[in-house]
């Protein structure tokens, strides 16, 4: 996942697969899934909802960056 000023970027194997803009973000949460340790981000834009599961380490600075952009935006 790439961040930048205006967009979000979602890649798979160095592919970028979808680019959406943060201006379309809606919420952002994280949630337990049963079946996995560990926990969802889920992205929710205003045309779709984004599941991913993001590393140990990277989740919470994910999760905090879309957060702090979210919440600024109130």
């Amino acid at each position: 996942m790439t961040l930048d000023e205006e967009n979000i970027g979602f890649s798979f194997a160095g592919n970028v697969i979808l680019k959406k803009r943060l201006d379309d973000i809606v919420s952002v949460s994280m949630t337990k899934v049963d079946w996995q340790i560990g926990k969802w981000i889920l992205i929710r834009f205003v045309d779709e909802t984004v599941k991913m599961n993001a590393g140990l380490k990277s989740k919470r600075l994910i999760y905090d960056a879309l957060s702090t952009r979210f919440n600024s935006k109130k």
